[in-house]
């Protein structure tokens, strides 16, 4: 098209906003078989071409995007609605902007007044927590209230009736240990302690059985 390598570079540069192509290109021209005085123009036009084409790559990009792009999909209208029905497919919501929250977490803490007979005699919190996953459950305990105290818990924390405790895991799983343990209770320190949120990678579906 008539353009030398410092504008056709720049063009390139500019019109995709990637600076980087800029030190690239200053580099490549240096090292092509021309005189000191061409590869000097090259290299002098490659701020002009990036500045005008860099206008376009950015205002220019967003008019396109917003305007005729949506026409050449069938309209506005059209695009809004694909695009809440893929959010809507990818698990996504207005709950994911800033401000707002999922109003239904899969993972729950609810605190429960201990009422039920199992309990006599003293249960370890393993115990307990052995007993909720043999019935395919997992649910943790994360606190106590004993003898009007707060505590943390470790797996050889004895729990008596009387005790309020803190049970984490599926809302499902939680909600129907109420008639269980005991009735649910409103403790808000008991409730009131941070938790992390820490990402996963589960490499294997299975734990293969040990030899």
């Amino acid at each position: 098209m008539g353009y030398n390598a410092g504008e056709a570079a720049e063009l390139l540069a500019g019109s995709q906003t990637i600076s980087a192509v800029i030190g690239v290109a200053d580099d490549t021209i240096k090292g092509l078989n021309l005189t000191d005085t061409e590869k000097t123009n090259m290299i002098n036009i490659i701020p002009v071409a990036y500045a005008v084409t860099y206008i376009f790559g950015t205002a220019g990009s967003a008019w396109v995007l917003a305007t005729l792009d949506p026409k050449m999909l069938g309209g506005l209208d059209k695009v809004k609605a694909a695009c809440k029905e893929l959010e809507g497919e990818m698990g996504s919501s207005e709950a994911d902007e800033p401000d707002f929250v999922h109003a239904l977490r899969p993972v729950v803490f609810r605190s429960y007044e201990i009422q039920n007979d199992w309990f006599n005699g003293g249960k370890k919190v393993s115990e307990l927590e052995q007993y909720f996953l043999q019935d395919g459950k997992r649910i943790f305990v994360e606190r106590i209230r004993t003898n009007g105290k707060i505590q943390e818990v470790t797996p050889d924390t004895v729990l008596n009736k009387g005790d309020e405790i803190v049970l984490s895991g599926r809302r499902e799983f939680v909600i129907e240990e109420e008639t269980w343990v005991g009735p649910e209770v409103t403790d808000d320190q008991l409730l009131d302690f941070p938790v992390e949120s820490i990402p996963v990678m589960v490499t294997k579906k299975h734990t293969p059985a040990a030899a």
